[in-house]
C-alpha cells in the first residue's frame, strides 16, 4: 500500500556519508524487480566500483535467503544492495561460504548499532544474519557470490550484499506480514525515520565494520544474539519433515551454530546453508475462535496479537471448538476472547475458561467477551445475542502506562460497558476511561465526586457496584479498561473494540460504516499498541 512518504532523495542521502567507499555511488528507482540483479549488471556490465549502492522504493520481485521470496511492496522502507569487491586469497577454495558470511554479519552488525542509535529497543542478530525484535523480522540480509572479475587490472572476487530493512511501511497492519515481522517506525511508537540519514548510518558503520577480522566480528556478534548457548531451537533440515528440538552450544570460526539434540550427548555442527532455526516456544497465547465467537473480532485479535506478542518467547494459536473440552492446555499463558454471537452460561466454554483462572491463569477479554466471567448485572447470559453493529461508536479513552498518560480513539459498544459488570471494587484497579475529547478523566471519590485525574493519568474505580458517576450535565465518566483478579487468577476486562485497527476498518464488512474515521483512528494506532503491550505486561506476559 503507498503512503504519503515522500521518495529517497539521493543527494540528501550524500549529506551524511562519512564514507570513502559505501555508498557513494548511488543508484535509485522507483520500483524494480530486485536491486541484487540491479548491482549484478551494474559491476559486470558497467563497471561500476567498490560500495555502489542501488536502491529501489519497492521491488516486484525481492528475494532473501534460500531461495526464499523477501516482501518488499511496501513504501517507506529500505531495499538495498551494494557492489562488494574483494581481493582474491590464495588459500581459499572460492565459493567460500563462511567468507560470505562474514559479510552477512557485517551488514547485520552495521544495521544493528544505525537502529539502535534510533532509539529501537530489543533488537538481536538472528543467525545467521538477520535482525530480531520481540520475535519478529526486521532487517534480512543475503550476500551473492558473482565469481572473478578484473578492477583496475587487478582480480577481484565479486559480491552481491543485500539489505532488506523495514523503516517506515506500517508492517503491523498487514496481515501477511504481522506475524513475522516489525519496522522501526513502529517499535519507535509511530516516529516517521529519515531514510537518508538511515542509509549513511548504515553505509558508514559496514565500511568500518567490513575492514574488521572474523574473531572481531565473532566477538560483537556473540554481544547481541538472539540464541545463547543453552537455548532450545526447533532446527529444520532439508532432509526431515518434522523439526526436531535441540540445544544451543555456541557458534564454531566458521559460523556454523554448535546444536546438541535432546538425547545426544555429540554436539554437531550446523550451517546456514542447510538448516534453519527457530525458538522453542513452550507456552501459548491463545485467542477463541469457536462457533460462538465473533469472526472480525477473533480475525482482528489474531493479527494484533501476533503483532505485539514477543514470539521468540510466546506462541499464538487459536482456541478451537472441542481443544477445550477437558480444560485449557498446559501451556496456555493467555486466553483471549473477544466480541461473541451468544454466550451460554452453562457452556463447556464458560465452566473451563473460568477454571483455569480461578487456578491462576491469565484471562483477556474485550467487549462481550468480558461476561465470560462476568455476567451483565448478574444475570445468566444464556443465548444473549451479543453482535449488533448499531452500536458501535468511536471513543476517546485516556490510560495510565510506564510511559504516561495516553489518549487513544478505539471502537466500542455502548451496551457492553463495564460500568454493568459486577466487580469487587478493592480488587479492580481501572486502567482507563472513557474521556471527553479534550483527553480528560477523572477520579471517581467514594462520596460519588468527581476529581481531576492524577498527573501520570491514572484513575481508579471506588463505588461499590463498579459504576461511574456523572461529573457534569453533559458528561458520564465510565471505567474503559480495568484490571481485576478471578480466583488465583489474574483478569483484564477490555470494554472498547481495541483489536480493531484503521486497516481492520476497511477489511470487515460490519465495519464499514466507520470508515469515516479511518484516519482519526490510525493517528492514535501507536498509542494503541503500547496499551496493549502494557496490559500483557500487567497480565504477566513478558
Amino acid at each position: 500500500m503507498e503512503t504519503s512518504y515522500s521518495i529517497f532523495c539521493t543527494e540528501e542521502a550524500k549529506k551524511y556519508l562519512t564514507t570513502k567507499w559505501m555508498g557513494q555511488n548511488i543508484f535509485y528507482k522507483k520500483s524494480t524487480e530486485t536491486t541484487m540483479d540491479d548491482a549484478e549488471r551494474g559491476a559486470l556490465v558497467q563497471g561500476y566500483p567498490h560500495g555502489t549502492v542501488f536502491i529501489a522504493e519497492t521491488q516486484t520481485n525481492g528475494r532473501g535467503s534460500k531461495g526464499r521470496q523477501w516482501e518488499s511492496e511496501s513504501f517507506g522502507n529500505l531495499y538495498m544492495s551494494y557492489i562488494i569487491y574483494m581481493d582474491k586469497m590464495q588459500d581459499i577454495t572460492y565459493p567460500d561460504y563462511s567468507l560470505e558470511n562474514d559479510l552477512d554479519i557485517a551488514a547485520s552488525l552495521a544495521t544493528f548499532a544505525a537502529v539502535t542509535e534510533l532509539g529501537v529497543q530489543g533488537v538481536t542478530v538472528k543467525w545467521l544474519n538477520d535482525l530480531w525484535v520481540r520475535g519478529h523480522k526486521l532487517q534480512g540480509a543475503l550476500v551473492e557470490y558473482k565469481g572473478e572479475v578484473y578492477v583496475s587490472a587487478k582480480k577481484k572476487i565479486l559480491y552481491i550484499l543485500g539489505i532488506g530493512l523495514n523503516v517506515n511501511g506500517d508492517i503491523r497492519r498487514q496481515n501477511t506480514l504481522s506475524t513475522v515481522a516489525t519496522n522501526i517506525m513502529s517499535e519507535l511508537n509511530g516516529t516517521l525515520v529519515c531514510r537518508e540519514k538511515l542509509f549513511a548510518s548504515i553505509s558508514n558503520n559496514l565500511e568500518k565494520y567490513l575492514s574488521k577480522s572474523r574473531a572481531e566480528l565473532m566477538e560483537l556478534y556473540t554481544q547481541h544474539q538472539t540464541f545463547s548457548p543453552g537455548d532450545l531451537v526447533k532446527v529444520s533440515r532439508s532432509n526431515q519433515t518434522k523439526p526436531s528440538i535441540c540445544k544451543v552450544r555456541g557458534i564454531s570460526d566458521k559460523w556454523g551454530i554448535l546444536l546438541q539434540g535432546s538425547e545426544d550427548t555429540e554436539v554437531w555442527e550446523g550451517f546456514y546453508n542447510t538448516i534453519s532455526i527457530r525458538p522453542y516456544l513452550s507456552r501459548t497465547v491463545y485467542i477463541y475462535s469457536g462457533a460462538n465467537a465473533v469472526s472480525w473480532s477473533a480475525k482482528e485479535l489474531w493479527i494484533t496479537l501476533n503483532a505485539l506478542v514477543n514470539r521468540s518467547l510466546y506462541d499464538v494459536q487459536w482456541l478451537v471448538e472441542g481443544s477445550y473440552k477437558q480444560g485449557v492446555p498446559n501451556d496456555a499463558a493467555l486466553v483471549v476472547i473477544g466480541e461473541l454471537l451468544t454466550l451460554p452460561v452453562d457452556s463447556v466454554l464458560v465452566n473451563q475458561v473460568r477454571k483455569y483462572v480461578e487456578q491462576g491463569g491469565s484471562y483477556m477479554g474485550l467487549g462481550s467477551g468480558c461476561h465470560v466471567l462476568y455476567p451483565p448485572n448478574g444475570r445468566s447470559h444464556i443465548g444473549n445475542e451479543f453482535d449488533d453493529p448499531k452500536p458501535f461508536n468511536f471513543s476517546n479513552i485516556t490510560v495510565s502506562t510506564q510511559n504516561g498518560p495516553k489518549t487513544i480513539v478505539s471502537l466500542s459498544a455502548s451496551e457492553n460497558s463495564l460500568k454493568n459488570l459486577h466487580l469487587n471494587p478493592d480488587d479492580m484497579s481501572v486502567f482507563g476511561h472513557y474521556c471527553d475529547k479534550d483527553g480528560s478523566a477523572h477520579q471517581i471519590n467514594q462520596d460519588g465526586s468527581a476529581h481531576q485525574s492524577n498527573q501520570d493519568g491514572s484513575a481508579h474505580q471506588t463505588n461499590q457496584d463498579g459504576s461511574a458517576h456523572q461529573t457534569n450535565q453533559d458528561n458520564v465518566k465510565e471505567p474503559a479498561i480495568a484490571f481485576t483478579r478471578y480466583g488465583n487468577g489474574h483478569v483484564c476486562l477490555c470494554g472498547p473494540n481495541m483489536e480493531v485497527t484503521y486497516a481492520g476498518l476497511v477489511e470487515h464488512t460490519i465495519l464499514w460504516k466507520c470508515s469515516g474515521s479511518i484516519g482519526l483512528q490510525q493517528s492514535s494506532v501507536f498509542q494503541r499498541d503500547l496499551v496493549f503491550m502494557e496490559i500483557l505486561k500487567k497480565l504477566d506476559l513478558e
